[in-house]
């Protein structure tokens, strides 16, 4: 139906990508890469939304860098609508990226925290219990650091020690709790229910 609306599957998925991530930037291959879009498909929509005053642009470190003009008059609008139409999107991402998880070991807890939810106060990004192949764990949180276009700081733990401290209240569990999360699996009975999911 938004494609219907706006006339362009592209320009459906930059709005959609601008607006539930409105205070980032992107560099043109890295929004290529999210919306798995050809880069002269994702470069005519880009200059059609600047001048429409929807996004700026920004050079930076030799790149040139796009992103939400939180300044445009239908901003709150936009974001009302693209919000809703991402739910589907993010379950399935979500249920996919849990299924990355578990291919890299025995996952008992795997909580998307920080940079995925907005929250600067969080001291980590992922918190992970279970054992995983460092390999592939470390291939895993590499592609999202690439699509986060950051560092990304994780926390794992095998299951005994994450039982161990969370029968003692252990601050560092506690507050990994009582942050705003996704949990992408969880396995083990915890203080995770009665805290902030």
């Amino acid at each position: 139906m938004l494609e219907q609306l706006f006339g362009s599957k592209t320009r459906v998925k930059l709005l959609s990508m601008f607006f539930n991530n409105p205070q980032r930037s992107f560099f043109v291959r890295e929004i290529t890469r999210k919306i798995n879009e050809q880069i002269n498909s994702v470069r005519r929509e880009l200059a059609n939304l600047q001048d429409l005053g929807i996004v700026v642009s920004l050079a930076k470190n030799g790149k040139l860098y796009y992103g939400l003009d939180n300044k445009y008059e239908f901003a709150r609008e936009f974001k009302s609508i693209f919000k809703v139409a991402d739910v589907p999107q993010k379950e399935d991402n979500e249920e996919k990226l849990a299924v990355k998880f578990k291919r890299t070991g025995v996952m008992e807890m795997v909580l998307m925290l920080g940079y995925f939810v907005g929250d600067h106060e969080s001291q980590i990004d992922l918190f992970i219990v279970g054992k995983a192949d460092k390999k592939k764990l470390k291939h895993l949180v590499d592609e999202l650091q690439k699509d986060a276009g950051k560092e990304l700081n994780f926390c794992i733990m095998p299951k005994e020690e994450y039982q161990y401290r969370n029968t003692l209240y252990d601050r560092f569990i506690m507050d990994v709790m009582s942050h705003p999360k996704i949990t992408l699996i969880n396995k083990i009975q915890s203080n995770l229910g009665a805290l902030n999911e």
